[in-house]
């Protein structure tokens, strides 16, 4: 696997690229391998896969998460993590956040797009699950706000 932090993006966050699959569980820095947890604050995160990216500790804190890579597949089920905006374009995507989540727009993708099942779960108090664009899978859609 390779990975790099490619360059830094607008409003404070960060851009990652990989060949192959990334764990998040891994203890080091992307320059050696995937980092642990992911925080951009109020920043952008954009994730370019070429495998299974698997989130088994840490958490992803952002105002927006981008997820790309045809052949990727996004398994982020952490119920800390916390960011405000999702798109995507990618196979099978699952992500748990913490709070309020809306479906929308960024550079690279507008909604989410997916060659697999997509399953996006907002949690806590009031917690809202707004799609303001598209969502469209070949497998199942799963949204919940519990």
């Amino acid at each position: 696997m390779e990975c790099t932090v490619l360059r830094p993006i607008a409003r404070g966050g960060f851009e990652i690229s990989a060949r192959g699959s990334l764990a998040s569980s891994q203890r080091r820095h992307c320059a050696t391998g995937p980092p642990t947890s992911l925080n951009a604050g109020g920043g952008d995160i954009s994730l370019t896969a070429g495998g299974a990216v698997v989130q088994v500790a840490g958490v992803i804190t952002g105002d927006l998460l981008e997820l790309l890579g045809a052949s990727a597949s996004y398994n982020l089920g952490t119920v800390t993590n916390d960011v405000n905006t999702i798109t995507a374009n990618t196979g099978a995507l699952t992500l748990v956040d913490a709070d309020d989540l809306t479906v929308g727009t960024s550079a690279g993708a507008t909604g989410i797009t997916s060659s697999g099942a997509v399953s996006l779960t907002v949690s806590g108090d009031d917690a809202i699950l707004s799609v303001n664009e598209s969502i469209s899978g070949v497998g199942t859609i799963t949204l919940v706000a519990d």
